[in-house]
């Protein structure tokens, strides 16, 4: 039998999720919550949100403090709605430095640095917004090609190098998909450097808003796409439902999880057997309102399926 001498293991952390908790390994059920995990997509699909969610669940169950460099311009109560709403009670430290050379430079302090309450999970939103201090610094016009992949390649080689060994933190980029101008495809900001040394890489997509496609008021649901699983096998999807001012929602992505995998019936009224729970209007309404018991059948019915 195989013996590996040292310590060396992936922690994997289960979040109430179904199918991203079990999209990553074919046994092996959890979030391989550990090193750089890239989460990209097209704007405006919730790719902060969907970030912002799963840190506060991490951070709740690891009872660490967040550190979140915001580069783009947050709306600072709708992150606290979304922490709150995850049952996070700890530190969130926004990384607020003159230069983004600086932002980098701080996050790689705040994860060695040894306080009573440590911080494990770390936030970079997002990558396309980078501008090296030549750029910032730079007249208009001024070239300044290979700059932010350059500054991503040494903050993500120092980030691995300095958590080799440790495994109990996680860092989170968030990353903007776009056409590959004058050739064919798509690519995200940052170089490969990045895409090389990130252990997991997630594309997300916006499947449909409720209660319709033009009224996104109450939620919308997400698909993912494991894209690099450098901890099991890649290409497995997940879903994910977000309710307007909460994020992630357990309750309603448990329903639509037992939909995809045919638990329960997918007509205009959602039932488990012959149990009726009303239109998914009133299902969202119910998650607004934060009635938790009203959806305990539904993540009953996974606590079976395993």
């Amino acid at each position: 039998m195989a013996e590996i001498v040292g310590t060396s293991f992936v922690p994997r952390t289960e979040l109430g999720l179904w199918t991203l908790d079990h999209a990553f390994h074919k046994e092996k059920v959890g979030f391989p919550a550990f090193g750089m995990v890239e989460v990209y997509g097209k704007p405006h699909v919730g790719k902060s949100t969907f970030v912002y969610s799963l840190s506060a669940m991490l951070g709740k169950l690891w009872d660490c403090n967040i550190a979140l460099a915001d580069l783009e311009g947050l709306d600072q109560e709708f992150l606290i709605d979304v922490l709150n709403a995850q049952g996070f009670d700890n530190k969130l430290l926004l990384v607020q430095e003159p230069s983004d050379e600086e932002v980098t430079a701080k996050m790689l302090e705040l994860y060695a640095s040894e306080d009573e309450k440590p911080t494990r999970i770390g936030i970079l939103d997002s990558i396309g917004a980078i501008s090296p201090i030549q750029e910032l610094e730079g007249d208009m016009g001024a070239a300044n090609m290979g700059r932010r992949a350059r500054l991503m390649a040494q903050f993500s080689r120092k980030f691995t190098h300095q958590i080799l060994g440790i495994n109990d933190k996680i860092l989170f980029m968030t990353n903007h998909q776009h056409q590959n101008l004058g050739s064919i495809g798509t690519i995200t900001p940052g170089g490969k450097t990045l895409e090389y040394l990130s252990g997991v890489r997630i594309f997300l997509k916006m499947v449909k808003g409720y209660p319709d496609t033009t009224d996104t008021s109450l939620g919308y649901l997400l698909e993912g796409k494991i894209t690099k699983n450098r901890y099991g096998g890649k290409g497995a999807n997940f879903r994910a439902f977000f309710v307007s001012g909460i994020g992630i929602h357990k309750g309603v992505s448990a329903i639509f999880d037992a939909i995809y995998l045919g638990l329960i019936d997918s007509g205009k009224v959602v039932k488990i057997g012959d149990k009726s729970y009303g239109y998914m209007k009133g299902i969202i309404e119910k998650a607004q309102a934060g009635d938790d018991k009203f959806f305990k059948p539904f993540l009953n019915l996974f606590k079976e399926k395993e």
